[in-house]
């Protein structure tokens, strides 16, 4: 009787566990989402720039070469 109470204890123990591990992976998921929303974001943002060349319109004397 005493090793099924051991083994249940140690099932109850590795199921926390288990749920444990569940919460953390799926934090990690969410936050590899974010982020890979923010370096989508951040392209179309150098992209953007790159399209705009900004520094010709402010400082036309100054050439700034970005690479592609």
């Amino acid at each position: 009787m005493n090793e099924l109470n051991d083994l249940s204890r140690q099932n109850d123990e590795l199921i926390i566990s288990k749920d444990s591990d569940l919460v953390v992976i799926r934090d990690l998921g969410n936050q590899l989402k974010e982020y890979k929303r923010k370096y989508e974001q951040a392209k179309t943002e150098l992209r953007n720039v790159k399209g705009k060349n900004i520094s010709s319109d402010i400082f036309p004397h100054v050439k700034i070469s970005l690479p592609h």
